[in-house]
């Protein structure tokens, strides 16, 4: 346990690499304000996935693919989808806010009020080659996003963000140019646009008074694409303290170091191991929940996984901590199990 890590929460220490990028951010942000440990670390998540997430991914020894090597593997995209949960005043927007000042420099992504309208948007931002479509959704209060998708012309479309969280490229028709000759108005051929492979990263807060306890928000699958991460004040810092432009400064450049490069992630054999048997056993506890809660639970492997490329990319290749990201990740999946639990009871 290094000096400046003394303070921190043990189960937060645990779920996160020793070494490296986050260890270093949390350490920083937690100085400057009294929220949960576990908001900054999830903040750090999202922002690292929405660059990480561009030009990186996972190849995990599952059937799939064969690459020039000769391996088969399956490959994962890293965005993440983190909510943090907490009562009023737990401090979620601050640290998105403490966040943003070092990690992301880039106008965050944002759902119009209609889904078409939405995807015309974001059709704008796509075509970047194989990279596609991405930036950061940020909605430091998430029942905004709840409220748009809830509305009535949203009803079929929320499968759209669904596939956005997939990764799946999407097509939409417009309809031709308009010309008018003689009083006669005709419209030339379709116009087809596409989202092409979003790799779109989220990252909100809510109260557990204002997260949705119906039933269709429970199974509909957007809910259950985002890592839910709980906590709640147990420091009072009345007097913040000063902010250290020059660390901050020092965090971004390490941020951008990471983050920003570009490769691909492979899952060792033993790290493999380790994860298919966290994810059996929690897929037999599971079955003791409720089904909507059951429901969620399924995607928790997706999201360690994402989070072990993630650490995994925030060390140094010589850091001699490198083969303990899957364990760290695994602590932080237990952490999002407990935030499930913790989900109120649905409403009829």
């Amino acid at each position: 346990v290094g000096e400046g890590d003394v303070m921190l929460d043990k189960s937060v220490r645990d779920a996160m690499p020793s070494n490296g990028f986050f260890p270093a951010y949390v350490r920083y942000a937690r100085a400057q304000t009294d929220a949960p440990d576990i908001f900054h670390l999830g903040t750090a998540l999202a922002m690292f996935s929405a660059v990480a997430a561009r030009g990186s991914r996972m190849a995990i020894p599952l059937p799939g693919a064969r690459r020039k090597d000769g391996k088969t593997h399956t490959v994962t995209p890293l965005h993440l989808w983190v909510l943090l949960v907490g009562p009023s005043g737990a401090r979620k927007s601050t640290a998105i806010q403490i966040g943003s000042r070092i990690m992301w420099y880039e106008p965050p992504m944002r759902v119009e009020k209609s889904p078409e309208a939405t995807f015309n948007r974001w059709s704008k931002e796509s075509g970047n080659g194989t990279l596609g479509c991405h930036g950061l959704l940020c909605y430091p209060e998430a029942s905004v996003l709840f409220d748009i998708v809830r509305k009535p012309w949203w009803a079929l479309a929320e499968g759209f963000l669904c596939n956005v969280y997939d990764g799946l490229t999407m097509k939409r028709l417009l309809v031709g140019k308009a010309t008018t000759k003689d009083g006669k108005r005709t419209y030339g051929p379709p116009i087809e646009i596409k989202i092409e492979g979003p790799r779109i990263a989220f990252l909100g807060g809510i109260s557990p008074a204002l997260l949705s306890v119906r039933h269709h928000d429970r199974v509909s699958g957007l809910l259950g694409r985002m890592m839910m991460l709980y906590g709640d004040r147990e420091r009072l810092d009345v007097f913040p303290p000063l902010r250290r432009e020059d660390e901050e400064q020092r965090l971004g450049r390490m941020f951008r170091k990471y983050a920003l490069r570009q490769r691909t992630v492979d899952m060792k054999p033993e790290s493999w191991a380790k994860f298919v048997a966290w994810a059996k056993a929690l897929d037999r506890e599971s079955g003791n929940y409720a089904p909507d809660k059951r429901a969620m639970m399924t995607r928790l492997p997706q999201h360690v996984l994402r989070v072990a490329a993630l650490y995994r990319l925030s060390i140094p290749d010589d850091d001699g901590t490198v083969a303990d990201v899957i364990d760290r990740a695994l602590a932080l999946g237990e952490l999002a199990k407990g935030a499930i639990l913790r989900l109120p009871k649905m409403e009829k």
